[in-house]
């Protein structure tokens, strides 16, 4: 029933409580969803800042990056020293902490095949520009000395 002034209206409605209830389990449902998220995106992005902060976990993961190609790298397995020098350079010169980013990224959304042929070009890249600077050196040296 229901009562306006003077007038009674009879009205036969559906009760919402099940409604109520299920939509309460739904939204409870996502509630742990959304936590779920959350400290998974915390958690990531605890890792990504350690992956930052750690120099040798770069020096490692290039390393290995470098190792997947077997070769296709001018990396020689004989001098250790000079290769960690290398690398050292290439890492931390060359590539910085944003082309190491987008490394990263590449091998975790695509593959490590494909960051692994990535890192190979952008070496053999390297390799040409110390090269080039090399060359560009000994001939400023050699015409430091001719002047002299």
């Amino acid at each position: 029933k229901i009562r306006e002034i003077g007038i009674v209206h009879r009205y036969t409605i559906q009760c919402v409580l099940p409604v109520n209830m299920l939509n309460e389990k739904i939204f409870i449902i996502l509630w742990f969803w959304f936590v779920y998220v959350i400290l998974d995106n915390i958690i990531e992005f605890l890792i990504i800042i350690k992956q930052i902060i750690d120099k040798r976990g770069k020096l490692q993961y290039i390393k290995r990056l470098c190792n997947i190609n077997n070769g296709r790298t001018d990396i020689s397995s004989d001098n250790n020293d000079i290769e960690q020098r290398i690398i050292q350079k290439f890492t931390f010169n060359y590539l910085m902490g944003d082309g190491f980013f987008i490394i990263r990224l590449l091998s975790k959304n695509v593959s490590e095949m494909v960051a692994a042929d990535v890192v190979a070009n952008i070496f053999k890249n390297f390799r040409e520009k110390e090269k080039e600077d090399e060359r560009q050196r000994d001939a400023t040296h050699m015409e430091e000395l001719e002047e002299s």
